[in-house]
């Protein structure tokens, strides 16, 4: 994989965890994760506002769908943290498969 499709991978991933709307998984954990990275930091500012605004419209939904109901904006919350877990692995694995060509 060359250096650039892994550089754009990064910020894929960090986009994707900001936008998880879980406890821990927002833009204060993000920005952690973005400096201990050494990412660049225009580019990290761009991935954390995307995900702050993709988290932020997954709740609204979930607000607006299932009204006064936190059991089901929990499990669906969970339902889509499974999903993208997922995503990330099979993206994962696919990545090793090709090192291993």
């Amino acid at each position: 994989m060359s250096e650039k499709k892994l550089d754009i991978f990064k910020y894929i991933l960090l986009t994707s965890f900001i936008a998880i709307p879980l406890p821990l998984t927002g833009v204060w954990s993000g920005s952690i994760i973005s400096g201990f990275t050494n990412l660049n930091i225009h580019k990290c500012f761009i991935s954390i506002s995307l995900g702050s605004l993709i988290s932020c419209i997954i709740m609204t939904l979930l607000c607006t769908i299932f009204e006064n109901s936190i059991l089901y904006i929990i499990m669906a919350t969970l339902i889509i943290l499974i999903l993208v877990g997922v995503v990330n692995l099979l993206f994962c694995i696919k990545r090793k498969k090709k090192e291993l060509i």
